[in-house]
C-alpha cells in the first residue's frame, strides 16, 4: 500500500508541472487541452513510477523526492524566469526522459543494494 507521503510527492509534482504548463501555454484556447493533458501525464510518469511501485517503498520514495525536487525546480525556472523562447516547451518532453533514466538507475541501485545486503555470506 502506498504511503501518504509518496502520494503527497506525486500530487505536489503534478501541481507544479501543471502550473508551469499553464504559465507557458495558452489555456484559453480549446485546442490546447488535447495536447496539454497527455503531456502532463508524460511529465508525471517518472515520479509516478517511483511513487507507486511496491518494492522497497521508502527507498523508492526518496528517489521520487529527489527527482521531483529537481524536476520542479527546472519547470519553475523555465516557466517563470525564461525570456519566452519558443523552444522552452521542449523541457516538458526531454526532462521526463532524463527522469525515467534516473528512475531506472535508482530502482536498479536499490535492488542491487538490498540484494547485496540480504546475501548470506
Amino acid at each position: 500500500m502506498m504511503k501518504r507521503w509518496r502520494l503527497a510527492i506525486l500530487i505536489a509534482y503534478a501541481v507544479v508541472s501543471a502550473s508551469a504548463m499553464v504559465r507557458m501555454g495558452d489555456p484559453d484556447r480549446a485546442d490546447w487541452y488535447p495536447v496539454a493533458i497527455p503531456l502532463l501525464l508524460w511529465t508525471v510518469l517518472p515520479i509516478a513510477i517511483l511513487c507507486l511501485q511496491p518494492y522497497r517503498p521508502r527507498a523508492s520514495g526518496i528517489g521520487a523526492g529527489i527527482s521531483a525536487m529537481i524536476g520542479a525546480l527546472i519547470y519553475l525556472a523555465t516557466a517563470w524566469s525564461s525570456t519566452g523562447d519558443p523552444l522552452d516547451g521542449l523541457v516538458f518532453m526531454m526532462l521526463p526522459v532524463m527522469q525515467l533514466g534516473f528512475a531506472l538507475l535508482w530502482l536498479g541501485g536499490v535492488a542491487l543494494y538490498y540484494r547485496l545486503i540480504d546475501r548470506k555470506i
